[in-house]
């Protein structure tokens, strides 16, 4: 996987001035802290030979791997400038924004030590940088690790703060650490796993999750559906193998609670992400209480809404509709709650955008048989749609399935996806929306016919495109990422404080 990673000018022009042995000393010294691997081992001081638990490497380690912004760890997801202290996390975008004030280039990712430039915008190779991951990692066994400097830790260079190990581990494999498994198809389930790779991926969904126990330790139902999605995320975070998952007990605990899953036919994949978007909510009622799932009435944000699941925490929004009569003027507004945007293809060119559909989602319609409740008149008043309200998690559904008067039948209409999605054009009140900026960060892909078609989805992992075909894991490259013709597509709001 890593092999695919091409060559950066950037880097190589760097390594070529006098900087060159600053540099590989960094990243050796980095890599050392964030590829060290749990263990039962009892470690030593080579200053004293006193012993040295693992847990407390472990938690200085995650201490040393803490954001320099937001203090947060991102379980070892955060990227170390190579050119400064500055540790940088990617869920709040700390990592990007430290970039941009420093214009310090390249960093390490500290959850496998590759090196990440900025300016190509991706994951690079160079082989003076990957011996030395290599020479640390040594792929599959971590032998010989003769020492751990913890410069960073403590601040300083000291070379008497170092530590000997004394037995060799076995390190957990790059794609366990990140999560990158498939799902076993039991035939025609393409479209559950599919949907679960957008949430399990999900760097908001992945951190409510894994910080949020309350639910798993209160909830006493055995067909939980929320529980069984709990248990993805263990398997696929905390095992150390990257086998393809069986999910036996989410397909069991799904048919239980909608008779229409039941059996082994494909089914429509925006259906069944509707579906759990409900199951959350009701689990969250359910262990929680109608009086708690109101969540907190004094908060400001309502880009939350008012309950505290995970349906409404991150995919809740509004439209408004609005009705202005052209015969007084009067305008009639109504605000509807909205989880996702369903977006029509009909009568658009081949090659159009995201933001064409969106043009004809928000384009005027002039109405007939409406009478204005201010003047009472029929004047045929135009009506308009707009966004009120964002949610932090955008999904969009393009109408690709349409029911004829005969039969039911696919569009094919290839629709371009941009990286980076700009809402303000379609809000109702944009001054009072802080932040209208989406990243794009999954795709859900249904190929081939209406009866005979199979889903896959590419994911946004760590800046690099990850295609999910069933249990086939694979790298797609950015260049080819807006011009595939997706059915479903997530994006996540983006913070531009730069």
């Amino acid at each position: 996987m890593f092999s695919d990673l091409e060559d950066c000018q950037h880097i190589e022009k760097v390594l070529n001035t006098n900087n060159r042995t600053t540099v590989l000393e960094t990243y050796r010294q980095a890599i050392k802290i964030s590829l060290l691997i749990n263990s039962s081992n009892t470690f030593k001081l080579v200053k004293d030979n006193s012993k040295f638990s693992n847990d407390k490497l472990q938690s200085l380690k995650i201490n040393a791997l803490k954001c320099s912004n937001c203090k947060l760890n991102n379980f070892n997801n955060n990227l170390i400038c190579l050119q400064c202290p500055n540790i940088g996390c990617q869920i709040n975008n700390h990592h990007y924004n430290h970039y941009k004030l420093s214009q310090h280039l390249f960093a390490i990712d500290s959850s496998n030590g590759l090196i990440f430039c900025f300016k190509c915008n991706n994951y690079i190779n160079n082989s003076s940088l990957n011996d030395i991951r290599l020479s640390i990692l040594d792929i599959g066994h971590q032998k010989n690790l003769n020492e751990f400097s913890n410069s960073r830790i403590n601040g300083n260079d000291d070379s008497d703060n170092e530590f000997n190990i004394d037995e060799e581990f076995e390190n957990p494999t790059n794609l366990s650490i990140n999560g990158l498994k498939g799902f076993i198809n039991f035939g025609s389930t393409c479209f559950i796993s599919s949907i679960l790779q957008t949430f399990i991926h999900n760097p908001i969904i992945k951190y409510d999750f894994f910080n949020n126990d309350d639910h798993y330790f209160n909830c006493d139902e055995s067909t939980c559906i929320t529980c069984s999605i709990d248990k993805i995320f263990t398997d696929f975070y905390t095992v150390d193998n990257n086998e393809s998952f069986g999910m036996t007990n989410l397909l069991i605990n799904s048919w239980y609670k909608n008779k229409s899953l039941t059996g082994f036919e494909e089914q429509d994949a925006h259906e069944f992400w509707q579906f759990l978007l409900n199951q959350f909510h009701k689990d969250f009622q359910r262990v929680q209480g109608p009086e708690l799932s109101n969540g907190d009435k004094n908060r400001s944000n309502s880009i939350y809404g008012n309950c505290n699941c995970i349906k409404h925490k991150y995919f809740h929004g509004e439209l408004e509709s609005s009705i202005k009569c052209s015969n007084c003027g009067n305008v009639t507004k109504k605000i509807d709650p909205n989880f996702d945007l369903s977006l029509e293809l009909t009568n658009l060119p081949s090659n159009s955008t995201i933001y064409d559909c969106l043009n004809l989602f928000t384009s005027n319609e002039i109405l007939d048989n409406y009478n204005c409740p201010n003047c009472l008149k029929n004047s045929k008043p135009i009506k308009s749609l707009k966004i009120n309200q964002l949610s932090p998690i955008l999904s969009i559904q393009l109408k690709r399935f349409k029911h004829t008067l005969s039969n039911f039948v696919k569009n094919d209409l290839l629709i371009k996806n941009p990286l980076y999605l700009d809402l303000s054009s379609y809000l109702s009140t944009p001054n009072n929306i802080k932040n209208s900026f989406y990243e794009l960060f999954a795709l859900i892909v249904h190929t081939g016919s209406v009866n005979t078609g199979h889903y896959i989805v590419i994911i946004k992992i760590k800046n690099q495109w990850v295609k999910f075909d069933d249990s086939i894991v694979t790298l797609v490259p950015q260049k080819e990422i807006e011009s595939i013709n997706a059915y479903l597509l997530f994006y996540i709001i983006h913070d531009l404080k730069t």
